[in-house]
Order: C-alpha cells, then sequence, then structure tokens
C-alpha cells in the first residue's frame, strides 16, 4: 500500500481509509486541504460504479489504477450538496484507489458518504454499454431518464430508467413525455424556415414589422439575428430573475412581451458577438402566430408535428394541461429528492413536451427530409457570421461543429430538473437522444459516450495538436509602475445603503449594512451580500451572482446603479429617496 501512494499524486493531507466492499456505504468528514483515499480491489475487465453523496462540502473524485497512473476525474455541478457519479473500468487485476479530494482550501469540513453500488464484469456489447452509462438511474428509487439510438432511419435501441414519477413508481419508458427546454428551439426555427419558404417572411426582415411593440432600439434586429443568438437582446430568463419570478411561477410569452417592451438598451450592436437569447425565439414564435394567422402550437403541430407522426410531441402553452405519463423532474439532495415545481408556459424558446421515440422521428427528417428539404436544413445547418467576418458554433436554432472529427449537429436544454440533448452525426446517419428528469444526469455527456460507442470505428485517427499557451499580460500604469491594489477594506460601504429602482424590471432593490456588510434584498427573493472588487463596483451573490457599478451624479454623490447578470448588461437602477421614517 505504502508503494502504491508514493507512486501517485500527493495532494494535501491525505489519509488512508481503507477497502470498498459492495453495497456497504462509508461515511466520514472531510476537511479543507485534505484527501481521502480508499482501495477498490479488481478483477481483470471489470465495470465498479460508486455514489458519493456530499453534505457541506465540494469533493472532487479521482480514480487511480494499480500502478499509480491516473485514470479519470468526476466534479459534477451539484457543489457542496448532492450527488457525484463516479465509473471506473479496470484493464488489469489489482487494486485501484478512489481518491476524494476537498476542493475549497478554506472551506469548512462536511460530511460525505460513500457506497460501492455495482461491480462486476464489464458490458462488451453496445446495449449492454449504454445500459453501463446509465447504471446511477437504473433502479425503481430514482428519478432518470429514457435514450433512443437512431441509425439509418431506424432506432437500433430504445430504452427508459428509473421512474417518472416517485410519488406512485412509475417508471420512465421510451414513450414517457418530457419538457426538452431549449432542444425546442430547433422546431420554433423550423416553423419560421417554412414560412420563408412560403414567401409569407425573410429572415432579414426588421422585428418591429411583426412586433411593433419591441422598442426601437436605434438599430434594426432581424430574425436572423434573432435566430442566431447576435441581436444583442437581454435574456428574457436574466431579466425575470432580477424582477423577481421564480421557477415555480407562470410565464407565458405575454409576460415576456410585456417585460421586453420596457427595455432601453441593447447588450450590443446587433452581430457585434454572440450571446444565447432565449428572449430571440420567444419572439420568433409570436412572429410564426402573427404570419400565420394561428396560434404557434396549432401551427407547429399541423406543420411539423403531425406530417412526421410524432403524436406525442406538443408546444405546451398553458401550465395546466394534464400529460398523460408526463415525467415529473426532481433533484437528488443529501435528505432526498426533491420535486422541481414547473409552471413555466412560455413557448418558442422553450416549452417543447415530446419523447424519445418522437425525437427518433425528427432527427430522422433532418437527414431525409420529409418535411422542408436540403436547402433548409443546409440553411439551418450553416455556421453564421458576425459582423467582424469570424464564425462561431452556431447556425439557426443548431449547435454546429465536429465531434471528435466527425460532423455533429446538436443541441442541448435544461429547466427546473428536466435535462435533454439531441446529436446528430449527418454523415453516419445517426444519432441520439438523451431525456431526463433526474437533474444529475448529464444527458450531453452520455449521449456523446453513447456515440463513441457505435462510432468507435469511424472517428478518424488522428492526434490534436497541443495549441501554445498564451503568456499572461501584465498591468502596469502608463509610466511603467505597477498599480496600487484596491484595498477592500477601508471601502465606505454605508454610501451605498438605499433604494434602488428600475423602469424596466418594474422593481426596486434595497442595499442595507447589517452587521458590516453591504447586503442586498428583494421583496421575492433571497437576501445576497454585495462586495467591492474596486472603485464604486461590486460583485452579488451567491443568488444574482452579477456585477453591480454604482454611479456617482456631478456632486459625487451615489445616484444609481447599474446591474449585468449572466446574459444581461447595464441593467439601469435609479436610487429613490426615501421618507425619514
Amino acid at each position: 500500500m505504502a508503494l502504491l501512494l508514493s507512486n501517485t499524486e500527493q495532494l494535501y493531507a491525505q489519509t488512508s481509509k481503507g477497502l470498498l466492499i459492495k453495497g456497504k456505504t462509508i461515511s466520514s468528514t472531510i476537511g479543507a486541504e485534505e484527501s481521502h483515499r480508499y482501495i477498490l480491489n479488481m478483477a481483470q475487465s471489470q465495470f465498479g460504479y460508486l455514489s458519493l453523496m456530499q453534505s457541506g462540502v465540494d469533493v472532487k473524485v479521482t480514480t487511480y489504477d494499480p500502478q499509480g497512473k491516473k485514470m479519470d476525474e468526476f466534479d459534477g455541478p451539484n457543489g457542496d450538496s448532492g450527488p457525484e457519479f463516479v465509473k471506473i473500468i479496470s484493464q488489469q487485476k489489482g487494486n485501484y484507489i478512489i481518491e476524494l479530494t476537498s476542493l475549497g482550501q478554506h472551506d469548512p469540513q462536511g460530511n460525505y458518504r460513500l457506497t460501492l453500488c455495482i461491480q462486476r464484469p464489464k458490458a462488451v456489447t453496445p446495449t449492454a454499454r449504454v445500459d453501463e452509462l446509465f447504471s446511477p438511474w437504473d433502479n425503481n428509487t430514482s428519478p432518470g431518464g429514457a435514450v433512443a439510438v437512431v441509425k439509418a432511419g431506424k432506432i437500433t435501441y430504445k430504452k427508459g430508467y428509473g421512474l417518472a414519477n416517485l410519488e406512485y413508481g412509475i417508471p420512465v419508458t421510451p414513450a414517457t413525455p418530457f419538457h426538452i427546454a431549449s432542444v425546442s428551439k430547433q422546431f420554433t426555427m423550423f416553423a419560421v424556415m417554412l414560412l420563408a419558404e412560403q414567401g409569407k417572411l425573410s429572415l432579414e426582415d426588421d422585428i418591429r414589422k411583426y412586433l411593433p411593440e419591441v422598442p426601437d432600439f436605434g438599430t434594426k434586429i432581424t430574425l436572423r439575428r434573432l435566430a442566431n443568438h447576435t441581436s444583442g437582446i437581454r435574456d428574457q430568463v436574466n431579466l425575470m430573475t432580477m424582477a423577481g419570478y421564480n421557477v415555480e411561477d407562470m410565464v407565458n410569452n405575454t409576460h415576456i412581451l410585456q417585460l421586453i417592451s420596457k427595455q432601453k438598451e441593447l447588450n450590443f450592436a446587433p452581430g457585434e458577438e454572440y450571446l444565447y437569447s432565449n428572449t430571440g425565439y420567444t419572439l420568433l414564435a409570436e412572429v410564426v402566430a402573427r404570419v400565420s394567422g394561428k396560434s404557434f402550437p396549432a401551427f407547429t403541430k399541423a406543420c411539423i408535428f403531425s406530417p412526421l407522426n410524432m403524436s406525442s410531441t406538443f408546444f405546451n402553452d398553458k401550465a395546466e394541461t394534464v400529460i398523460p405519463g408526463m415525467a415529473y423532474s426532481y433533484t437528488s439532495t443529501v435528505e432526498g429528492f426533491r420535486k422541481n415545481l414547473l409552471n413555466n408556459a412560455n413557448v418558442g424558446s422553450t416549452g417543447l413536451i415530446s419523447t424519445v421515440e418522437d425525437l427518433s422521428l425528427w432527427t430522422k427528417n433532418l437527414i431525409n427530409p420529409k418535411i422542408g428539404n436540403e436547402v433548409l436544413f443546409k440553411k439551418m445547418t450553416t455556421l453564421d457570421t458576425l459582423s467582424n467576418g469570424k464564425t462561431y458554433g452556431y447556425g439557426l436554432g443548431m449547435g454546429v461543429g465536429d465531434y471528435k472529427g466527425l460532423r455533429e449537429i446538436s443541441h442541448a436544454g435544461g429547466i427546473a430538473g428536466y435535462k435533454a440533448f439531441i446529436t446528430v452525426f449527418p454523415d453516419q446517419d445517426f444519432s441520439v437522444i438523451v431525456l431526463n428528469n433526474a437533474a444529475e444526469l448529464d444527458p450531453r455527456l452520455i449521449a456523446r459516450q453513447i456515440a463513441d460507442i457505435y462510432l468507435e470505428d469511424q472517428f478518424p485517427s488522428q492526434a490534436a495538436a497541443a495549441s501554445p499557451r498564451e503568456k499572461p499580460a501584465l498591468t502596469t500604469t502608463s509610466a511603467g509602475q505597477t498599480q496600487t491594489p484596491f484595498d477592500k477594506t477601508k471601502v465606505d460601504l454605508s454610501i451605498y445603503t438605499g433604494r434602488f429602482f428600475s423602469e424596466e424590471l418594474a422593481t426596486f432593490y434595497d442595499f442595507k449594512l447589517i452587521d458590516g456588510k453591504l447586503i442586498g434584498q428583494h421583496l421575492r427573493s433571497a437576501d445576497f451580500e454585495i462586495k467591492p472588487d474596486k472603485a464604486d463596483e461590486f460583485s452579488a451573490g451567491p443568488w444574482l451572482y452579477g456585477q453591480i457599478k454604482f454611479l456617482r451624479n456631478d456632486t459625487g454623490n451615489i445616484a444609481g446603479c447599474t446591474i449585468s447578470f449572466n446574459r444581461t448588461r447595464n441593467l439601469h437602477f435609479n436610487k429613490i429617496e426615501l421618507p425619514a421614517e
């Protein structure tokens, strides 16, 4: 054992914790700058799956082979609360090391539970290897997902894993409907393209031709710019979040249009940048409705879903709709699974309900069109160009790129606990659809791992050239002198207190000094701390995760602020005077 540890990476203060036994859960406490090592004895060609539940500490898991060579790292997006799923396949007999490392150097100690759930001979057939990927969710006690593998226009493999509804123990099947979130966008764009093919609109039209309630920002915003996320229009999700909306609130297209109608600025001039914006696709759905004279769900049903026999697929613009067999969405926590409530009735940017079986018909149509045509889909899958002539990885409603040297058309989606990913390899006539109601399941990762299985003999055998690392830039004054560091401890936080109101959001925030900290408060949100970064500029978290820049008037007093949050920039707030208490 000592020899084994000496050959592996030495991280922090290491503690040997002993042998892992299948079915036995180990509970332990781990602190900052500490790592725990476990031994997993494996025969040759075995598959092992381990579940790690974190509580109050963010843990990274690293696996090592019997020679001490690093194999893989596992660090999901759950932070210091929730599960990590660890998979390991042995190439030889021997003792493998499972190393758990606390990521935060200054975090307090936290707890974890580690369980070796599966240890068995590794899968050999493609379908069994797919099942291995879904091991954490292949049971009757947790949410899960569904998969369809499509080759030459036919489903090669389909299966459901876990439960669609935990309350009633209803299993996921390939016919289970899921909310597919932003994967909806390609259908919205296809609807626009059908109208363009009929000569009823042009992608170069100004959005205000159809939606005059969209503000005049002083520059033309075309339907094309909305479709490829280069319009500069602020993202509806960020705006609603700052306005105090929660995911549980009822939100539909009318609410979003009202919010957009109050905006006064863009993030940037159209065509200058790529910045993903859900707003563009909500507006495009409204364009389809007004040009066609039908509701957006009715148009897409008549012109897309019915012709393709996608009988379980529709845009849901009524949150109260009863959907037989619908999967509920869940998040795993230390206390157990939590249901994610979703009342969203927004359609266009999201809102599509579908199944992996139905979506296989769609991917078939992308490669061999039954509706639409090859020219139309070529337009949708051609990389867009910015004003400076540069391209980026998006076309019209679809991500465009390559995976391991093969051309790939794809899109991901996520809302509440639902996640979805569709990937299409048109030259191989191959696609994978993964839909899930377990927030911890990464459908993009699994879909591409499935592609690895089925296309492993078709990937080009070429080594990627290592790109040189950029040299760090040095910051100096014009005279070449080092700038004086900003002393955050000397900032007078009291001058930033007060009430700040946004006309664009019709909402206000209070900034108060509480126990020596500057705290942001909103009627519908949790309090958050605001910390200085430099003069008059602050960062806000953990709820907002934005940047706040305070503005001064001619007398030097704080008169307002701007807030930038993810896909929304420079939202203006005026400081308002409050009556004396």
